[in-house]
């Protein structure tokens, strides 16, 4: 969106986007990582140049690796494309203050930032809701309110661990396997596609999450469930 938009206002030519990162910045050897870095400011000049995870750059550095000459060239090549090039580095807040750090040159190349804060507990039961419909399944009665009650409660023991829609998936995946479990512990069988007793008459795979199949929330114990 900011590549087109940039585009569309005529601050960029192109407009399109590089994806790059910790592998495809940094070498693994003495003078491979500037050249790195200089091929990807090429492939996205007049466009977008978004750096994932920029942080761990700054790791890298931390531990013998060559972040801190990503760094260095990054921000030459920043100020040489002047113009021609807009580069967006995203992390978590605490550690992009790490990677700002890392050259005295960024902070005034980085002058835009955009916060993201957390969604609200109410849109994470939505976005796993989403999730669960695009597998088929659905939350029954009940499930929203304990799934809510364990995003809420895993927000506020780990905020730093917290990823939102990443924690999602991960809840969704847990349910998913409890859901199996009950299945088989009820008399069910998942047949494998390639099975040809797969349309013979027996108990359907179930397709609807009950509240137990949701953990409890960390420290808490629901009466019911296991």
């Amino acid at each position: 969106m900011v590549g087109t938009l940039f585009r569309d206002l005529g601050l960029l030519r192109k407009g399109h986007v590089v994806e790059a990162g910790r592998a495809t910045l940094v070498g693994s050897y003495l003078g491979q990582t500037a050249p790195m870095v200089q091929q990807a400011v090429q492939d996205a000049l007049d466009g977008v140049l978004f750096i994932d995870e920029a942080y761990s750059l700054v790791q890298d550095s931390q531990y013998g690796g060559y972040g801190a000459e990503a760094l260095d060239t990054l921000t030459l090549e920043m100020e040489k494309w002047r113009g021609r090039l807009v580069v967006i580095a995203a992390g978590y807040p605490r550690e992009m203050d790490a990677f700002l750090a890392g050259n005295p040159g960024l902070p005034s190349r980085f002058a835009e930032r955009v916060p993201f804060p957390h969604y609200a507990i109410k849109d994470l039961v939505e976005i796993l809701s989403r999730m669960a419909a695009a597998d088929g399944c659905t939350l029954g009665p009940g499930v929203p309110e304990r799934a809510a009650a364990w995003l809420e409660d895993s927000q506020r023991t780990d905020p730093r661990g917290f990823g939102n829609a990443r924690t999602v998936r991960k809840l969704l995946e847990t349910m998913e396997g409890r859901m199996a479990d009950r299945f088989v512990r009820g008399g069910g069988e998942f047949a494998k596609p390639d099975d040809p007793a797969r349309h013979a008459p027996g108990p359907a795979a179930p397709s609807e999450f009950l509240p137990a199949d949701v953990p409890d929330p960390p420290g808490r114990t629901h009466p019911g469930s296991r």
